[in-house]
């Protein structure tokens, strides 16, 4: 979907493109509809497809289950340039797989927004190039360890467990049985 940034994302690497290459970055943009019709998804293949000097990016469709967490794990990082989500899964679970997330205020996270395992990025093309370039001159061990502190926000605050006993106490206390 448009409001995801994906296509800012790919004009703010083709910026950055010169040294992503250098350093042998690449980006794959994963979760592409099955939707032949799509024009938005539509426009960013022929895009792509016309772009020779983006030949380090890769699109593919949705993933999910295994696959998609082979995904997550295989990745260095994990970019989400969204104007607006209700609450980034997509960003969760690349903290819990220990990536470095560079995301927004609109991925809408109360925790490890502001923590070492994010490089915050607006979305506009100008703040996600200045964050990718951060990100690049970042050590793997750096990144890795930043990507750890992801994996321990989501174990403190997003474990399912918890937020579903918040959800009926809750419940409990509208129901006035606290």
């Amino acid at each position: 979907h448009k409001k995801k940034g994906i296509d800012i994302l790919i004009k703010a690497w083709g910026e950055v493109n010169i040294i992503a290459k250098k350093n042998n970055w690449e980006l794959n943009i994963v979760g592409f509809s099955n939707d032949k019709d799509n024009v938005f998804e539509k426009k960013i293949l022929n895009n792509l497809a016309d772009n020779n000097n983006l030949s380090n990016i890769t699109v593919s469709k949705a993933v999910f289950g295994e696959a998609m967490w082979n995904n997550y794990y295989k990745c260095d990082s994990f970019i989400l340039p969204t104007f607006s989500e209700g609450s980034s899964i997509a960003v969760l679970n690349a903290w819990a797989s220990g990536k470095l997330c560079l995301t927004t205020k609109g991925a809408n996270l109360k925790y490890g927004y502001n923590d070492v395992c994010t490089i915050k990025i607006k979305p506009t093309i100008e703040s996600i190039k200045n964050g990718l370039l951060y990100l690049f001159n970042l050590s793997d061990e750096e990144i890795s360890q930043r990507g750890l502190v992801g994996k321990e926000v989501v174990s403190k605050y997003y474990l399912w467990e918890d937020i579903a006993n918040t959800h009926i106490d809750i419940y409990k206390g509208i129901l006035g049985k606290n």
